[in-house]
Formats: structure tokens, C-alpha cells, sequence
């Protein structure tokens, strides 16, 4: 009995096993997902930030011949200085950023990245079925980490069931069965050729 439960567990982790394996795969497309997308926002910060060092390269060119004009003072030149000044470390810290997604992105995949492809036309439907109960519902029937754990506490049942049976009485059974043949030439009124058949069978009990 305890080997039967023995291969129940056995089986239960093996099906533990496909599923991780399948979760694992399923995390990793997630993640590599997640910083595709981090490259995105971070080349869009990027371009955001490289925009207001021009805007503000514009201001401090404007505030400068206005200054030289009369029209300001110095103090309004040290505004527009220090706020580029300002804008270009907003540009540097975008410029690590998007490395930094970049590389993120290449751990995962096996691959260096410069730059990626934009999302474009992306074809948004409409979710079916409608009702977020469903969907809830669904996620819980094909959430793979549920099913895992469900395994793995079924594995354990049968080795508890497995441990509890070696301490029940065992009954083994053994059988034979021999056919013996027999040649008499010393007694005439005995048939040349006799046969023997001999059949046994035996119960062996055993307690923990």
C-alpha cells in the first residue's frame, strides 16, 4: 500500500514540476514585457528632456541679446543660465535611464540593445467577456501558482498516507504450483509415466 501512495506523490510532483516550468516561462515573458515598455517611457523621458534643453538653449540666447540691448539686467541672464544648466542634468539622468532599461532589457533576452521598435497601430479590442467577475473567475481557475501549490499539498498527503501505512499490518501472499513426472519400469502394473502435481499456498504476516 505504501508504495502505491509512494507513486501517487511521486506523479503529483511531476505534474508540479511541468507547471512551474510553465510558470517560469510564462513570468519570463511578463518581465521581458515589462522592460520592453521601460524602454519606451525611458527613450520618451529622454526626448522630453532633450526638448527642454533646446527650449531653454532658446531662452538663454534670447535673455543674452536682451541683456546686451539694456533690456535686462544680469540677474535675469543667471535665471535662464541656471535653468538649462538644470535642464541638462535632467537630460543626463534620462540619457542613464534608457541605458540602463536597455540593459535591463538585454540581461533577459540574450541580446544588446541600442534602441527598439515603437509600438505602432496597435490593435486594441474590446475585452470578452465584459464582466470582471469572469475574468477574475478565470485567473483563479488558470493561475498557475494556485495549481502548483494544490500539487504540492497533494504530494504531501500521500507521503503522510505513505508513512501512516508502514505502520499497518502487511499480509504477503505466495503461491506455487510443480508438475512432476515419474517413469516406473519396476511395477508392470503401473502406467510407464505417472504424474505429480503439487500446488502450495502460503500467507505471511507481518506487524510494524
Amino acid at each position: 500500500m505504501d508504495r502505491w501512495y509512494l507513486v501517487e506523490s511521486a506523479e503529483a510532483l511531476e505534474k508540479k514540476a511541468r507547471i512551474d516550468f510553465d510558470y517560469a516561462k510564462q513570468y519570463l515573458i511578463v518581465r521581458v514585457a515589462l522592460a520592453y515598455f521601460g524602454v519606451l517611457r525611458s527613450e520618451e523621458n529622454l526626448a522630453l528632456a532633450q526638448a527642454e534643453v533646446r527650449a531653454y538653449e532658446r531662452q538663454l540666447d534670447e535673455a543674452t541679446r536682451s541683456y546686451k540691448a539694456g533690456l535686462i539686467n544680469d540677474t535675469d541672464v543667471a535665471e535662464a543660465q541656471a535653468a538649462l544648466d538644470s535642464a541638462i542634468v535632467n537630460r543626463i539622468t534620462a540619457e542613464g535611464d534608457r541605458d540602463t532599461a536597455l540593459e535591463s532589457l538585454g540581461l533577459l533576452t540574450g541580446r544588446k540593445f541600442h534602441r527598439v521598435a515603437e509600438l505602432k497601430n496597435l490593435d486594441v479590442r474590446k475585452m470578452v467577456p465584459t464582466d470582471s467577475k469572469d475574468w477574475e473567475t478565470k485567473a483563479l481557475d488558470n493561475n498557475l501558482v494556485i495549481k502548483s501549490s494544490k500539487l504540492l499539498v497533494k504530494s504531501l498527503e500521500e507521503e503522510i498516507k505513505r508513512q501512516k501505512a508502514g505502520y499497518y499490518p502487511t499480509v504477503d501472499v505466495a503461491a506455487s504450483y510443480m508438475k512432476n513426472s515419474v517413469e516406473n519400469d519396476a511395477i508392470s502394473f503401473l502406467d510407464d509415466n505417472q504424474d505429480y502435481d503439487s500446488t502450495s499456498i502460503t500467507l505471511i504476516a507481518a506487524l510494524p
